[in-house]
Order: structure tokens, then C-alpha cells, then sequence
């Protein structure tokens, strides 16, 4: 769950704001697209353009462990944030584990990755 103090005062790019990623299922026979941007949304806002979050990648993706483990929902992005114009690489690989697939565990999944790039961007935000 996000909360008030998870937010960090940097823009997203603008095409980000509306983000729609492919969601790969069955080894990546069948896509169907997941709308992130909302979850990117509340936590990434600000409007100084010397602070900008860029997605440049991001995939969702179920897996099947063998054996009847439990099904893994995956959410990976990577992007560039920007700082008063230096470049900073940001990443964030997460996952959600259950024994069948629930719309909860994509939007766990989802929500942990925006946190993580959140804390690396803010740390970041913070260094001098």
C-alpha cells in the first residue's frame, strides 16, 4: 500500500503520466496491457523540470513454477531520472507469490517496484 510519506516531489515524463505496460503471459504467447501510470502517478509527482522520472522499460509477466509452487506475478521498469541535468539509471525488479493468480498480486507487485525506484530516487533527491 502506498502511503503519503512514500510520494517524492520529482515529475514524470509525460508520457508516463497515462502508462499502459504488456503483461506476458503463458511464455509470452498471449499479452494483455496493465495501466501502471496511476500506480507511477501517486508516487512520483512535482513539476520541477530540473527533477524528472523517465520510464524507458517496463514489463509485467506471470510465471509457473514446476511441481505446483505458487504462481509468481512479476513487474520489472528501468528509467532515467534526471537532476539539475545529470543522468542517474534507475531500476526495480518485484514480485508476488500465491497459489493462483489475483488482480492484488500484479497491483503488490506493481506497487512494491514504484516504491523501490521511489526510496533510489529520493536518496538521490538527498545526496549533495
Amino acid at each position: 500500500m502506498i502511503r503519503e510519506s512514500d510520494r517524492v516531489a520529482i515529475a514524470l515524463a509525460e508520457d508516463d503520466l497515462h502508462r499502459v505496460d504488456n503483461k506476458q503471459m503463458f511464455g509470452g504467447d498471449s499479452k494483455f496491457t496493465v495501466e501502471t501510470g496511476p500506480v507511477w502517478r501517486k508516487v512520483f509527482y512535482g513539476n520541477d523540470p530540473r527533477a524528472i522520472f523517465d520510464i524507458t522499460a517496463a514489463r509485467a509477466w506471470v510465471s509457473y513454477p514446476a511441481l505446483g509452487f505458487a504462481i509468481r506475478v512479476h513487474y520489472e521498469a528501468s528509467g532515467t531520472l534526471t537532476l539539475n541535468g545529470k543522468a542517474h539509471s534507475l531500476t526495480c525488479k518485484e514480485h508476488r507469490s500465491g497459489p493462483i493468480e489475483t488482480p492484488d498480486m500484479l497491483r503488490g507487485a506493481v506497487e512494491a517496484c514504484v516504491l523501490a525506484s521511489a526510496n533510489q530516487a529520493a536518496s538521490m533527491l538527498q545526496a549533495p
